[in-house]
């Protein structure tokens, strides 16, 4: 096998880890139905502002009543394909974290994307954006009735090593 055959096949096995790693996490956090650690619920498993603080643009937690019927906006697994690692951000060695808020609405589809934390690089970032843009989600409920909401979503870059 030649260097370029062994190079294609490791960039090719690199995508398919990223991919599957994704789907993995995206499976936990459907099946933990994104409960934190406070126990309110979260998009991502983790602590994440409220929908009223992201879109007053204030970052800090805010406490709330956990209602029965209530829920956040997430993913449906089946929809959610991870984003492709783009080729010539492998070519360049970048790798990162990119965190998207997420805007879904009360039908589940996601009205608007936006880079919450950036990877540093702008290949990563418009890959993870344009991926999640395509996503099907549960809407968030309050009192059981669906509504719109802003989660956050983290994608992971990172090469088969």
């Amino acid at each position: 096998m030649n260097a370029q055959s062994r190079s294609s096949r490791s960039l090719l096995t690199g995508l398919a880890l990223a991919s599957l790693v994704m789907v993995v996490a995206l499976v936990w956090i459907s099946r933990s139905g994104g409960a934190g650690a406070d126990g309110t619920d979260t998009a991502d498993g983790g602590e994440t502002a409220s929908p009223q603080a992201l879109q007053a643009g204030d970052a800090g937690p805010e406490t709330h009543e956990a209602v029965a019927g209530d829920r956040r906006a997430r993913p449906v697994v089946g929809t959610a394909t991870p984003p492709a690692f783009p080729i010539e951000a492998v070519k360049r060695g970048e790798s990162g974290r990119v965190v998207l808020a997420v805007v879904v609405d009360p039908r589940g589809q996601a009205t608007a994307v936006s880079i919450a934390e950036s990877s540093t690089s702008t290949l990563l970032d418009e890959a993870a954006r344009e991926a999640v843009q395509r996503w099907q989600f549960e809407p968030a409920l309050e009192g059981g009735k669906p509504v719109a909401d802003t989660i956050e979503i983290p994608v992971e870059f990172e090469p088969a090593g």
